[in-house]
């Protein structure tokens, strides 16, 4: 298990774990317990129609948006043992 110390560089993966959000009651969830991996060296399409939550994904990936369930891991830590800025310098390319 890594410390949060030894990302000096991007982690091996980014996980999603049963991310639940529902930013608004009276209507369906936008993030339904999604749960997907992207692994380094890798390129990924995120597709769907509008509304269907490809940048709400994508806000909670970088911690700009806090689920109500589930977790996103940077390597094999929660994404908020990072601060943003953190996660900003690991992820930006």
């Amino acid at each position: 298990m890594k410390s949060r110390d030894s990302f000096s560089r991007p982690p091996e993966s980014i996980s999603v774990k049963s991310l639940f959000w529902q930013p608004d009651m009276l209507r369906p969830p936008v993030l339904d317990h999604v749960s997907c991996t992207f692994e380094k060296g890798h390129v990924y399409g995120i597709i769907g129609p509008n509304g269907s939550g490809k940048t709400s994904l994508i806000r909670h990936i970088l911690r700009l948006l806090r689920a109500q369930e589930g977790t996103v891991f940077l390597g094999d830590l929660p994404i908020d043992d990072f601060k943003r800025k953190e996660i900003a310098r690991l992820l930006s390319y």
